[in-house]
């Protein structure tokens, strides 16, 4: 197995406070109540986390049933960090029992959109974001009738399964031949305990975005997309994990790669800290690409830590929204009238050495934020927000030639070709 020194950074976010449970398997931890289900799986303790080998078919890990009992109130979410060494998993959903009076496991949809490895063992670290649906997701009336096996309210078995990246078709590979899978930390937490500013969607996937009034959101890999359904007048996305501090950040900025629908309006909504809905001013929204520039200064009820926000599409004849795609890359909330994304020749940053084996130092005016670096068939291998003084391990990226994608503080952007020996 090749040891990846590498950290991917798929979700940047910060903690503003404390995760409700935390299992963290790095150090070479014992997995304590979690066990591996699946033909020829197995949960093997490492100095990077749990090392998950397995067979063909859909390989999981599992809390045992009542040995570490989940109660309803540790959380809403389930935030899993990994590495995916393999090169066919590529997608992965959560289950859970429903505890509301039916019997039998809660499969939630498929988190689709995984960085698979570019070669077996070359997996980088990812952090991804799933809600636990409120659906089936509610206290067991602890009368014994269900699959409950002590009568307390909480969700005795959760865990995650792995498939390929449709999400429906399993393993046709073991993870001898294809890559295993390093399960780093598991954390179960509510809405709003972490805080985030930037949804980059070629990274980001549409973790924490739901669907609202009509409206469904879904990740193409590179884009959120939004549809109405035909029906409804004011279809909305949600974003309802992730909290963004209102008091510190007064625009919010809506880059629109393409609108094919007839929504031709837009606005901002959020639910303020006296759980009342606040929605601000129209825009238009053309077809095509656009960019929505939103002033949320001066907005009393914008202040504190909002959970709760959407972006609202209707249109100027009160006509339902139609099913046509509006997709969206970026969601950046900021101090700026304008969104500052520059042209990619417009950023400037030094490189070297080029080629580079081991250390790579990468010098900007402004202090970068994010490196990605893509293969030459166009496949993401690396992104990562974090790097000491300016320097990049590339070690365990294989020999090759790669475009290094830099972007700074200001979300300007920049390319350069690498080529890693």
């Amino acid at each position: 197995m090749k040891k990846n020194t590498l950290l991917f950074a798929f979700i940047a976010f910060a903690f503003i406070g404390n995760a409700q449970k935390v299992y963290d398997f790095t150090g070479s931890a014992n997995p304590g109540s979690w066990v591996a289900a699946g033909s020829g799986t197995s949960l093997a303790p490492s100095a990077e986390g749990l090392v998950l080998e397995f067979n063909a078919g859909v390989p999981r890990v599992d809390i045992t049933r009542a040995a570490d009992p989940f109660v309803v109130s540790d959380g809403t979410h389930m935030v899993v960090t990994l590495i995916n060494n393999s090169t066919e998993v590529g997608s992965f959903s959560g289950f859970f029992d429903k505890n509301n009076g039916n019997t039998g496991t809660q499969f939630l949809g498929y988190q689709t959109g995984m960085i698979q490895a570019n070669s077996p063992g070359s997996g980088v670290e990812v952090t991804y974001v799933f809600k636990l649906q409120s659906n089936n997701y509610t206290n067991d009336p602890g009368d014994g009738t269900l699959n409950d096996t002590d009568n307390i309210a909480n969700m005795e078995y959760v865990g995650i399964r792995f498939r390929q990246a449709d999400g429906s078709t399993n393993l046709s590979g073991d993870s001898a031949t294809n890559g295993n899978v390093i399960i780093k930390k598991i954390e179960i937490v509510n809405a709003g305990i972490l805080s985030k500013t930037s949804y980059d969607f070629s990274s980001d996937n549409a973790s924490g975005f739901d669907g609202l009034n009509g409206g469904s959101v879904s990740y193409t890999g590179s884009e959120l997309s939004f549809t109405g359904d035909d029906t409804n007048t004011a279809p909305k996305f949600a974003q309802q994990f992730f909290s963004i501090d209102a008091s510190s950040y007064q625009y919010v900025h809506v880059v629109v790669d393409n609108n094919t629908s007839n929504a031709d309006q837009i606005k901002f909504q959020f639910v303020d800290g006296a759980s009342a809905t606040q929605t601000y001013g129209n825009q238009s929204l053309a077809l095509g690409a656009s960019t929505i520039d939103m002033d949320l200064s001066g907005k009393a009820e914008w202040t504190g830590d909002i959970t709760d926000w959407r972006i609202v599409f209707s249109n100027s004849g009160s006509a339902a929204v139609d099913s046509n795609p509006i997709t969206i890359s970026r969601i950046v909330f900021d101090n700026s009238p304008v969104l500052n994304i520059k042209k990619l020749d417009q950023l400037t940053f030094s490189l070297y050495p080029n080629p580079a084996s081991e250390i790579l130092n990468i010098k900007a005016v402004d202090r970068i934020t994010k490196i990605k670096l893509f293969d030459i068939s166009g496949k993401q291998v690396l992104e990562t927000v974090k790097f000491n003084n300016g320097q990049l391990n590339v070690s365990s990226v294989k020999k090759g030639v790669y475009l290094l994608h830099v972007e700074d503080e200001n979300h300007s952007i920049a390319v350069k070709k690498l080529i890693i020996y």
